[in-house]
């Protein structure tokens, strides 16, 4: 990297680390949380709407039921697997 373009990277990933105003940690720590609900609404709607769609399949209750039981939780546990797993890496470099 030139040495010109140095400052700008590293007040790049300053402003990444911190909040600008405060210069406090960033709320990042329960982004893991909002990352599965986000994911598991979007696999409730592929797999429990859509793909019945698709095959022509009848949508039921039941099978709408059973796919929140069972994406929002795995999004909740992906978002964590993917939180330990960047951290471990982001301690060790």
């Amino acid at each position: 990297m030139t040495t010109e373009l140095k400052p700008y990277f590293d007040s790049l990933n300053r402003s990444i680390e911190t909040h600008p105003m405060t210069d406090k940690p960033s709320k990042k720590k329960y982004a893991w949380v909002l990352f599965g609900i986000i994911w598991g609404p979007i696999m409730v709607l592929l797999k429990g709407v859509f793909e019945p769609l698709f095959y022509d399949e009848p949508i039921t209750w039941s099978s709408i039921i059973h796919d929140i039981l069972l994406w929002i939780p795995a999004g909740i546990i992906l978002g964590l697997v993917m939180h330990l797993i960047t951290n471990r890496t982001k301690k060790k470099d």
